[in-house]
């Protein structure tokens, strides 16, 4: 790689380490301010389907969902100024963590302006031309360098705002790989979600013995707006990491435009002839304020992870109408030996399979051997034996190649009526939703939600009656053994309660352990020079400080005791003024520890200048980076 090139694997390096590690807090807000917009995308999109040909006669409904659609906007794109910024802040060794406020990442008014005015454009773009099979990944990258690039907007412009981005597609390739890659990682994630949510689902049925015979139909490819709602998910999991590698990769290519990599580059070929005798060579990477890892195999990693998480499923079995009965009669003389467990372990296996009907595969008949799979007992299994029966009844009917009876036409007529569907009827309006304009459109969205928890509660309620009242449905005195149970639970509950509060208010009494008296603490101008002390004595100060309850002094006395270990090995040289970060980029990139060393030098940074208090999970965490390096730098010495 030519000096100041942009690697596509270093900047997956640095987004896939960034994200977890310094913005996590960060990609959180993201994924909240974007879970509205997604949720409605999925909605909207639903709708237009459903609806099909038919959607010009809905425009009023479909004009009002646009309007819920473009009011989420708004915050999910502020959600991705605020990221984008706070990786920025990141990546130049600044505190932009965990610790920096939101006030400090807050993007002003008029650079968000001229962000939001770029990112509808991309949306109005992608609305236009992203039914092509071309312009839908151009338009998605535009759109992600909108956001990554958004904290450097200044004011908006009719075509300032617009270029901004399109000025860090120089080199363009490593940009075009960077979206092939995370367009893998999307398809990645709504594979690894699919999957993930039929793992619960078979957990939750096998566990609990819980009647999910809903929700299997619910959580099926079949189902249209599910599949709609995983691809939401899936892009809201990708998200962070796809603005996270934009950005780096959008630092990478402005280091190079304005010529620091290379000034870097030079000093350090400069330090390497005076302190080795030798220059490095045209194809050594430079040093640059942006962070250069040893590159990593990136696209391996990410392939090797999906395939852990990819439950083993094995591929569902086509089987004949023949096989269908024969296991079905399998499952049938299993409950008639009460070995319920095993009938219950082959309804699940044959609800896996499909049947072969000529050139069609159907599903088993999940209202037979749903109650079966789900069984929680013998008695449960034993209340699908009837239609088990029939179902087995009427297979061997067919089988023989007998005429089965006539139906019924009166009762096939009632079937059919409940069963048909109703007409949409013209001029705007759905069927469940009032074509009353927006609020009419929010309502209708938010109705299932409502209608979820009701049922909720609902059930909640009447498990609870029931379990108090066993006898309140047949008419009974209502009072059994149910509510005696619930009485000795309320009764041991109240009794631990009790217990957890007497150990309270025994401990209070004991009154604060009397703190640890610590060392007087030296002047200011003692603790702010590192060759005030020795590292070992750096290191016995810092363990002072500590056991005082003084974590951010003791953070930075540990990192000045690898300072001074530095010095005194020769690996660094101390000059008065010098900044931290010149002492990093001092460091030559081949060096094994460098990493390490830019690692705690950002976590001081950010515990020293950012906060005014550290928690002890801190300076554990620069106890032993300094401890890693220090033993480092004494081994070399050795």
């Amino acid at each position: 790689m030519k000096p100041g090139g942009v690697s596509v694997t270093a900047v997956l390096d640095e987004a896939a380490e960034l994200v977890p590690r310094e913005v996590a807090g960060w990609a959180g807000l993201l994924a909240l301010t974007a879970l509205p917009l997604r949720f409605l995308e999925a909605h909207f999109f639903n709708r237009l389907l459903q609806l099909g040909d038919n959607a010009t006669d809905y425009v009023t409904y479909l004009l009002s969902l646009s309007w819920l659609v473009a009011f989420a906007l708004l915050p999910a794109l502020w959600g991705r100024a605020v990221f984008a910024r706070a990786c920025a802040l990141a990546l130049s060794g600044r505190a932009a963590g965990r610790g920096a406020p939101l006030r400090a990442l807050r993007p002003s008014f008029p650079s968000f302006a001229a962000y939001a005015y770029a990112a509808m454009v991309a949306e109005l773009l992608l609305v236009l031309f992203g039914w092509t099979v071309v312009a839908l990944p151009l338009l998605a990258l535009y759109a992600g360098l909108a956001a990554a690039t958004s904290y450097l907007q200044e004011r908006p412009g009719p075509l300032a705002s617009l270029a901004l981005p399109m000025r860090a597609l120089r080199p363009f390739f490593p940009f075009l790989g960077l979206t092939a890659i995370f367009a893998v990682a999307l398809l990645l994630a709504l594979i690894n979600l699919f999957f993930l949510f039929a793992l619960g689902l078979w957990l939750a049925g096998g566990a609990s013995g819980l009647d999910l015979s809903w929700w299997q139909v619910t959580l099926t490819p079949d189902n249209q707006q599910y599949l709609l709602l995983l691809i939401a998910c899936a892009v809201t999991v990708v998200e962070p990491f796809w603005i996270a590698a934009l950005v780096a990769a959008v630092r990478r290519v402005r280091a190079r435009e304005s010529g620091e990599d290379l000034a870097a580059w030079f000093a350090d070929i400069q330090q390497n002839t005076d302190e080795h005798g030798r220059a490095r060579t045209s194809t050594d990477n430079p040093v640059s304020d942006v962070r250069d890892r040893p590159s990593q195999s990136v696209i391996v990693r990410v392939v090797l992870l999906a395939a852990l998480l990819l439950p083993g499923v094995a591929a569902a079995e086509t089987i004949s109408p023949a096989g269908y009965r024969e296991r079905l009669e399998g499952i049938q003389g299993s409950l008639r030996a009460n070995d319920w467990v095993r009938a219950r372990t082959d309804a699940r296996g044959l609800l896996e399979d499909r049947i072969a009907f000529g050139k069609d595969q159907v599903e088993p008949d999940r209202s037979v051997l749903g109650p079966i799979a789900t069984a929680a007992n013998l008695q449960a299994a034993r209340g699908a034996v009837p239609a088990l029966g029939q179902l087995v009844a009427a297979l061997s009917i067919e089988d023989k190649g007998s005429k089965p009876p006539a139906p019924d036409p009166k009762l096939l007529e009632k079937v059919r009526a409940r069963e048909a569907l109703a007409a949409l009827p013209q001029g705007g309006r759905l069927p469940e939703v009032k074509d009353g304009g927006l609020f009419a459109a929010l309502a209708g969205f938010l109705e299932p939600i409502a209608q979820a928890i009701s049922d909720f509660l609902e059930k909640i309620w009447d498990w609870l009656l029931d379990l108090l009242f066993s006898g309140r449905s047949s008419g009974g005195s209502g009072i059994g053994l149910n509510l005696v149970v619930v009485t000795a639970l309320v009764v041991v509950l109240a009794l631990v309660l009790g217990w957890v509060g007497w150990r309270v208010l025994r401990n209070r009494r004991r009154g604060v352990a009397p703190a640890v008296a610590g060392p007087a603490p030296l002047p200011s101008s003692a603790d702010d020079d590192p060759l005030s002390r020795e590292a070992n004595e750096w290191e016995r100060y810092a363990r002072e400080l500590a056991a005082a309850g003084r974590a951010r002094e003791a953070i930075r006395a540990w990192y000045h005791a690898v300072l001074v270990a530095f010095y005194r090995a020769g690996t660094l040289h101390y000059r008065k003024g010098r900044t931290n970060w010149e002492y990093v980029s001092a460091v030559p990139p081949g060096t094994a520890w460098r990493s390490r060393f830019v690692e705690i030098t950002r976590h001081f940074e950010r515990e020293w200048y950012g906060r005014d208090v550290s928690t002890p999970e801190a300076l554990r965490e620069s106890e032993e980076m300094a401890l890693s390096l220090l033993s480092a730098v004494r081994e070399r010495a050795a």
